[in-house]
């Protein structure tokens, strides 16, 4: 037969152990808090973010001046290592609405594409120059009227197509082309909302 005897103080032993092992065992390291995945999303909202304090201040800052007084500032990136020997391409970037005035600084902000192109590896891979022109307030970048407003527009009974700053961003190509080394097959414009109207 079975020894009861014996059996109980075995069982007794084994559950001493048991609950000995388990107030032994390591505690589980606590959880890490997670790093929200770097979506292109989250990766542009970071740019953005840190747009003033690191892509604003790579670009020189400079005014362009048209008509009667009226100047339009604008920043300029050169390709690294500019060489006058060789023609470059030029990208414009065209910003949204939010970034028109003459501060120098919010059209750079508003400009993603700008934000993309100053990384070191894209502008390794990539030199060109940069141009980020700030709309004036109150102006755009030009619009497309369909012909029937345009009609309305032209005989009195409303107001004037709104003046479009595409024409003064076109003069100040042609001022840059003339004091750098840009490619006139190599001129390209992007943007986004307004910027993309005029683009």
């Amino acid at each position: 037969g079975v020894d009861y005897d014996m059996i109980a103080p075995l069982i007794l032993i084994l559950l001493t152990l048991a609950s000995c092992a388990q107030d032994e065992a390591p505690e589980p390291p606590p959880e890490k808090e997670s790093e929200p995945e770097m979506t292109p999303g989250r990766r542009l909202r970071i740019a953005l973010r840190d747009a003033p304090e690191k892509v604003v201040p790579l670009f020189e800052a400079r005014s362009y001046s048209y008509g009667e007084g009226a100047t339009m500032p604008y920043r300029l990136l050169q390709p690294s290592n500019y060489d006058s020997q060789k023609d470059y391409p030029l990208v414009v970037c065209l910003a949204g609405s939010n970034a028109r005035g003459n501060d120098n600084v919010n059209q750079v902000v508003g400009a993603w594409a700008s934000h993309i192109l100053v990384r070191p590896e894209n502008r390794e891979k990539y030199p060109c120059f940069i141009l980020v022109p700030q709309c004036p307030s109150g102006s755009n970048w030009g619009y497309s009227v369909p012909d029937s407003v345009r009609a309305r527009w032209q005989d009195g009974s409303s107001k004037p197509i709104p003046p479009g700053a595409a024409s003064t961003v076109f003069g100040l190509i042609d001022e840059l082309r003339s004091e750098f080394s840009i490619d006139d097959d190599r001129i390209y414009v992007t943007g986004h909302a307004m910027g993309g109207y005029g683009t």
